[in-house]
């Protein structure tokens, strides 16, 4: 045995004896002997982050001479990164030098295969990783690990957030250290302790599954498992994700909810009988026996109903309608909303529009008296009558037809007479009557 290798050995033989003796606080005085100055983990009171041996790699590396790699990985049981100093008592890898390239930031949850190191597996002993006062021990030699060939890791991609009664799209992607992803085996993916969604992984070791989210609102936990196929030399493993649901907000519906005083604006309101969590649809109009265009200009857009509203109103212009127009409908329709949906259309009906009162008048019955008579009420007498109007239709006072008479002016001439010329004027309107007949 070289003199390097005894002095290895006996080093080794030191720091097992002082984990034995004094624990972690030996190691940490060994290694600030030759550290930096230490630096304060700053990482918030609480936070633990523990290394984990993943596996072991043995090969030669020269002549009479056997390496094992080292594959570490971490685990952060705080939902916050921590950050401590390579090197220092908070984070050092001993035997050897205290920084070997380990990480100085760890992120929630649990991470493999993020760093490894090379040793001499003939000079026995064991390594050690030390973060806080948490350790990893990989032994030189021996089953201490299981073999890369046969580790494995999932990785699950889930969301952060979600609503009750949302569908969730999992992925779990299964990998081995340094070779090709296993093609076999089944990934199971559990919400919690709830039933589990059972996925076949396919030739790149990825596994999907679309699940519903819990119906209770707050913290829980997302879990891919994956489970190697009997008999296969893998071995399982699993990773977790934790997602954050809110609750349950009110089904939405729409419904029409009348007119502006003009008769130009349609109004429906998009409601929910439940305020809780925020909440939005797309909208949009669609022809009935209305026309977008002509009886109402189509519209589109979003709705989104704050923490606490229960609803939120649609405007949609509507154009003037023409006397005689007959009741004619359109809809407003809901889609693409992130909660569900109770009534998904409304139907706005514009009402038929009456006949103009001109036309009524233009359609009258009555007739003429024959060769001499005066139109009714009508336009012309069906005995070929005059105009409704004595006077000329050139005259800038005929503003509208008359619905009276000839022998109205008669009158209201006699009575002017009357009272300008007395009984002289009485004989005068017989005579102007007398006298218009015969011209007739």
């Amino acid at each position: 045995m070289t003199r390097l290798h005894a002095g290895l050995r006996a080093a080794a033989g030191v720091v097992v004896l002082g984990l034995s003796l004094g624990g972690v606080a030996v190691l940490s005085e060994a290694a600030a002997a030759s550290a930096a100055p230490v630096s304060p983990r700053t990482a918030p009171p609480g936070a633990t982050v523990t290394p984990l041996v993943d596996c072991v790699v043995d090969g030669p590396i020269e002549s009479g001479i056997t390496a094992r790699t080292i594959v570490f990985g971490y685990r952060n049981d705080s939902s916050v990164p921590v950050t401590t100093r390579a090197g220092t008592t908070e984070n050092f890898i001993t035997p050897g030098s205290p920084d070997r390239g380990q990480p100085t930031t760890f992120l929630p949850g649990e991470h493999h295969g993020t760093f490894s190191i090379t040793i001499n597996s003939d000079n026995g002993g064991s390594s050690f990783w030390v973060i806080g006062g948490n350790l990893a021990r990989a032994d030189a030699q021996g089953p201490t690990a299981p073999a890369c060939s046969t580790f494995t890791t999932v990785a699950l991609s889930a969301p952060a957030a979600a609503a009750s009664g949302d569908f969730l799209t999992l992925s779990a992607s299964v990998s081995r250290m340094f070779l090709n992803a296993p093609d076999a085996g089944l990934v199971s993916f559990a919400i919690d302790s709830g039933s589990p969604t059972v996925v076949a992984v396919d030739a790149n070791g990825v596994a999907r599954a679309v699940v519903s989210t819990p119906t209770q609102g707050g913290a829980h936990t997302i879990s891919a498992t994956y489970v190697p196929v009997t008999g296969s030399p893998l071995l399982g493993s699993q990773a977790q994700a934790d997602i954050s649901v809110s609750p349950a907000t009110g089904a939405l519906s729409v419904v029409p909810s009348g007119f502006s005083a003009d008769k130009r604006q349609a109004f429906v309101t998009v409601s929910r009988a439940s305020g809780i969590g925020a909440a939005s649809v797309d909208y949009t109009t669609t022809d009935g026996t209305a026309t977008a265009g002509v009886d109402y200009t189509a519209s589109a857009g979003t709705v989104t109903l704050a923490d606490g509203q229960l609803a939120a109103t649609i405007s949609i212009p509507v154009a003037a309608r023409a006397a005689g127009a007959a009741e004619s409908t359109f809809f407003v329709l809901l889609q693409r909303a992130t909660t569900t949906v109770d009534a998904a259309g409304a139907t706005v009906t514009l009402a038929a529009v009456p006949a103009s009162p001109d036309a009524d008048a233009d359609a009258g019955t009555g007739a003429g008296s024959g060769a001499g008579g005066i139109a009714g009420s009508g336009r012309s007498g069906t005995g070929g009558g005059a105009a409704d109007s004595v006077l000329p239709g050139s005259d800038p006072t005929a503003t509208a037809p008359s619905s009276t008479t000839g022998s109205d002016l008669v009158v209201m001439l006699g009575a002017a007479l009357l009272t300008i010329g007395g009984i002289l004027g009485v004989f005068g309107l017989f005579k102007f009557g007398s006298t218009r007949n015969a011209q007739a």
